[in-house]
């Protein structure tokens, strides 16, 4: 503004108006300049504290969701595992349950013979129940290196029991899968828990 009114002085002065003129005319601008009150720099002043506000909120929220983002980096590589865990266990059981042992006899008959305390293939059902079980453990989990809990139950009795590693019932679990057995009594739940390395 001040820049504007410094040029309109020198053309008034430099413009060929009587002299009289010419100084009523500077006095006019500069009475006005005197008058002008610059309201706009204390807006000016608002808005720059809002911008500046918003930009620190835009920053805070910005490294929020980059911690958080670095925070459940490794929770994706666990859920995936934890996962593929959890259709492993429940495969496993279903493929043990549908296995044919050497006595022409599915693996679930045997498990489900064994609470019945019957023998098979003149061997205790629970004996060979047991011995079948880790066969297809130590081709499967055992082989892979993963700790685990097979067990088998019926109400409260337990009469298969297999554990490899560090797993037992107090171990944290990634895992678990269970399947029923039919049984001419209650039915025995042939459970698997896939434990945390």
């Amino acid at each position: 503004m001040e820049c504007y009114i410094l040029k309109s002085i020198t053309r008034i002065q430099k413009s060929k108006i009587p002299k009289k003129s010419k100084i009523f005319g500077i006095q006019k601008l500069y009475n006005n300049f005197l008058a002008f009150e610059p309201r706009k720099l204390t807006f000016s002043r608002k808005a720059q504290a809002e911008i500046v506000g918003f930009i620190i909120i835009v920053i805070i929220v910005v490294v929020g969701i980059m911690f958080m983002l670095f925070m459940n980096k490794d929770d994706g590589i666990d859920n995936k595992s934890n996962l593929f865990d959890s259709q492993l266990s429940q495969s496993l059981l279903n493929v043990i349950s549908r296995t044919q042992t050497s006595c022409e006899t599915q693996l679930s008959n045997i498990i489900a013979d064994c609470f019945e305390e019957k023998n098979i293939c003149d061997v205790d059902s629970c004996e060979l129940a047991k011995e079948e079980l880790e066969k297809v453990m130590q081709d499967t989990l055992i082989l892979w290196g993963k700790p685990f809990h097979l067990f088998a139950t019926q109400r409260d009795l337990n009469k298969i029991d297999l554990i490899n590693g560090e797993c037992d019932h107090f171990t944290e679990k990634s895992s678990s899968g269970y399947i029923f057995i039919s049984s001419e009594e209650y039915d025995v739940v042939l459970s698997l828990d896939i434990c945390k390395n």
